[in-house]
């Protein structure tokens, strides 16, 4: 578990309440746990503690399957987990500070939406070039499908 004074130093850095760094901070234990072989999405999904509040049984674990296997690109995953991975400028900005992937994986978190909406595009590009295997390889209508499979993805 988190301690208040690491949420506190976060918070100061990160575009983030409180509760959200707490849930980010087990999202992010559950990420390192090699023992759990779910996936990148199911693991986000599952540390929060809502899907045990408001879902019962594995009804989370079901809908994050669906997802990943009926509307999202195969692999997405994985390449939204690299995607959020790359800001370099955490390496320089805190080289010999604390953990850097942890401030890696917020910063990649905070780029998906907290940011605004070029950097949550640009996540989507760097999603699609992955999935392409190179950006040159990058065909516009991927970026569309993606944004089409989100959108239906976040329904409700």
């Amino acid at each position: 578990m988190s301690s208040q004074a690491q949420i506190n130093k976060l918070s100061e850095r990160y575009p983030f309440e409180d509760e959200e760094l707490e849930q980010l901070l087990r999202c992010y234990a559950a990420l390192l746990d090699d023992k759990n072989t779910d996936t990148f999405l199911t693991k986000i999904a599952l540390s929060s503690p809502y899907s045990y509040f408001f879902l019962p049984g594995n009804e989370m674990r079901r809908r994050i399957e669906l997802i990943e296997n009926k509307i999202l690109p195969d692999g997405f995953g994985s390449c939204l987990r690299a995607a959020m991975s790359v800001d370099l400028f955490v390496d320089c900005a805190n080289e010999g500070v604390g953990d850097v992937n942890l401030e890696r994986f917020l910063e990649g978190v905070a780029d998906c939406g907290q940011r605004g909406h070029k950097e949550a595009l640009r996540i989507i590009w760097d999603c699609c070039s992955y999935h392409a295997e190179f950006e040159d390889n990058l065909d516009p209508s991927m970026i569309v499908d993606l944004c089409y499979s989100l959108s239906i993805a976040a329904g409700e």
